[in-house]
């Protein structure tokens, strides 16, 4: 029986008295009909691309899957949550969690994308000695190129203005790259106790008998715990590498700035 419920004839492949497959897809035996017809849903990863190999097999061995139990347990092994399922069952809060990564991530990318054209900026400025009106460092060197030598102290206030108008754009998002990790994971607890509360309404309602009614509201508080922590990590690695970047390019203003005041004394 094809997957629309029609009746053709095809090749079939099959394992003893285990398993059929057809095109690299799991039969099961319908015994009213006598006829074999596609599961509703295939198991994923490596049982189903064991039977797609035995079908195309061209040696004379293949390592494959197969059911002792005739269907009984792969039916209840493609019963399995996805990938996509298993973050549907996080609920809206879950749903959340995962919109701060993307929102965090994204906002890393692009501080990653700026300090490092900021990085090759200064690389190239220094390198060659040619600095752009509009660069950092450029508007250090003007000002150092303008002092006369009389007046130190403005020389030194100038350049730290140059340099605090520069640190902002240095250290954007990171604060709040910061602060989604450290939100990530309490979102992921307030989950957790969401789902146990269910957990708890369903023992009071219907008690303990069947633990599929309990398995909604604690699939939840363990999904919101994993997704808050997953969350977590990847965003305090982002925030580290960028804080780490940005303190380089400021640490490179300073010390170009501290070497224009050195040489304003002997000026």
């Amino acid at each position: 029986m094809s997957k629309s419920g029609e009746l053709v004839n095809t090749d079939i492949v099959r394992i003893g008295v285990f398993n059929s497959v057809s095109d690299g897809d799991y039969l099961n035996l319908v015994s009213e009909q006598n006829v074999l017809e596609y599961l509703a849903k295939q198991p994923e990863g490596s049982i189903r691309r064991s039977a797609r190999k035995l079908q195309n097999n061209d040696v004379e061995y293949r390592e494959v899957f197969i059911d002792p139990t005739r269907g009984s347990l792969l039916s209840k092994l493609i019963d399995r949550a996805g990938f996509f399922e298993r973050i549907n069952q996080g609920g809206f809060v879950g749903y959340i969690i995962l919109l701060i990564l993307t929102a965090g991530l994204a906002m890393g990318v692009l501080q990653f994308l700026f300090l490092r054209n900021e990085s090759q900026t200064i690389e190239n400025e220094l390198g060659s000695g040619n600095y752009s009106e509009s660069s950092t460092l450029g508007k250090l060197n003007s000002i150092y190129s303008k002092y006369k030598g009389d007046t130190p102290e403005e020389l030194e206030a100038q350049l730290e203005d140059v340099l605090a108008k520069a640190a902002p754009a240095l250290e954007k998002n990171l604060s709040i790259i910061k602060l989604l990790a450290a939100v990530a994971p309490l979102l992921g607890l307030l989950g957790t106790v969401i789902g146990m509360i269910e957990t708890f309404q369903a023992i009071t309602l219907f008690g303990t008998g069947d633990p599929k009614l309990m398995a909604g509201g604690i699939s939840q508080a363990l999904v919101t715990t994993m997704l808050g922590l997953i969350a977590a990590v990847p965003l305090l690695f982002v925030h580290n590498i960028l804080d780490s970047r940005s303190r380089a390019i400021s640490q490179i203003y300073e010390e170009q700035a501290i070497g224009f005041v050195a040489s304003s004394s002997v000026k």
